[in-house]
């Protein structure tokens, strides 16, 4: 993912320090109408799906989760086929 415009109009909140800055994880939303935007990890991102937009099926295909982690702690359940882990992928027990 790369934002073609930089870090312009994005706020940072680093919620172990309370501070807004960008050191990671943090929390990144919108500067304006703070919008949550992403969750940034060290070796990844946790995006908001709503505010990605798909120009086809075949590219949203692309993006179809490849398990759940945390399942146990489930809202709803998610009938897809995916793997469900009870934590951690790959260091729980599958569900």
């Amino acid at each position: 993912m790369a934002f073609d415009r930089g870090t312009a109009g994005l706020a940072f909140y680093q919620s172990s320090t309370r501070t807004s800055r960008h050191d990671l994880p943090c929390k990144v939303s919108c500067q304006f109408c703070h919008t949550p935007i992403l969750d940034e990890g060290r070796n990844m991102a946790l995006v908001f799906p709503t505010l990605i937009e798909f120009r086809s099926r075949e590219e949203r295909s692309l993006f179809k989760p490849q398990c759940h982690i945390f399942y146990a702690h489930r809202v709803v359940d998610i009938p897809d086929g995916a793997t469900k882990w009870a934590g951690m992928d790959g260091k729980s027990e599958v569900l």
